[in-house]
């Protein structure tokens, strides 16, 4: 696949840049500071994502989208983000595969994996870590072992099945983890998170304090179910929107990502029975 003109004047710089730093000792520490910046590079493309993957006219629609370059906004696929992710791993002097499985007609889908300096494989997904990327949530899905990966439920059956697959044929192939304590170090170093402090560790706190049912009627004064999550939602839009400039510019998808989750968290049990339906708005 050529590279386009959006990767030829963004990706280079930020290969250049880990190339002249002494500060990234190891293929771990060079591999994801890379897969944070090309997560806050890249936008996955709305128009892609839904479209109908069980309807022919669609599928042929999101087959036309797939194949084109990545727009002057970075806006891009999985085949162009985790196929970037891999040639610049290359051109790191890292030694990376990329795998195509087949997900939908001729649509595949890339997984990345890398070597480190003892021979051990990390299993990677930038397009699956983007919306956690821009919005300081700890990433989902590098370095993670198959276990961890099956923990992802049915949309990763695929992935899981050619893995254990290709674990098979290779059986001298070590796969390995990056430990959460160190993910969580490289987060700090990087500045990922906010002296090491994630938005996902914000929601657990907010998700604690409106847990009780009489908390949040009395904190939004109003037992008016329509106008409770009304507020709630107000609450959410105001106090941790995506609007601080720490985590740069957040692609449509993953705005609407971030506020599905975090609605869906925080407000866990007032939401879940009412809104399932309804909160395909955000």
């Amino acid at each position: 696949m050529e590279e386009g003109q959006f990767e030829k004047e963004n990706i280079d710089k930020i290969v250049l840049e880990i190339k002249k730093s002494d500060r990234f000792s190891n293929n771990i520490k060079k591999a994801y500071y890379l897969y944070l910046m090309l997560g806050k590079t890249y936008k996955y493309r709305g128009d892609f994502k839904y479209r109908n993957h069980n309807n022919n006219d669609e599928i042929k629609e999101k087959f036309k989208i797939y194949n084109e370059k990545t727009s002057e906004k970075g806006e891009a696929v999985c085949n162009r983000i985790n196929l970037t992710f891999y040639n610049a791993l290359r051109e790191l002097g890292i030694n990376a595969e990329i795998d195509w499985i087949k997900i939908a007609g001729k649509i595949e889908h890339p997984i990345v994996q890398f070597q480190d300096e003892t021979g051990n494989w990390y299993y990677t997904d930038l397009t699956d870590d983007l919306m956690y990327i821009q919005t300081g949530m700890k990433t989902k899905s590098f370095g993670i072992s198959l276990e961890q990966l099956k923990e992802k439920g049915n949309r990763v059956n695929l992935i899981v099945k050619y893995l254990e697959e290709k674990q098979k044929k290779e059986t001298n192939r070590t796969w390995a983890c990056v430990e959460e304590e160190d993910l969580r170090e490289l987060d700090k170093e990087f500045k990922h998170s906010y002296h090491g402090l994630y938005t996902n560790d914000i929601i657990e706190m907010l998700k604690d304090e409106f847990s009780n049912k009489q908390f949040i009627q009395e904190y939004f004064e109003t037992t008016d179910e329509k106008q409770l999550l009304q507020r709630m939602v107000e609450f959410i839009l105001k106090n941790i929107g995506i609007i601080n400039k720490h985590w740069g510019n957040v692609g449509d998808v993953e705005a609407t990502k971030y506020y599905e989750k975090i609605i869906r968290q925080i407000f866990q049990n007032e939401f879940n029975q009412r809104t399932n339906r309804n909160l395909q708005v955000f």
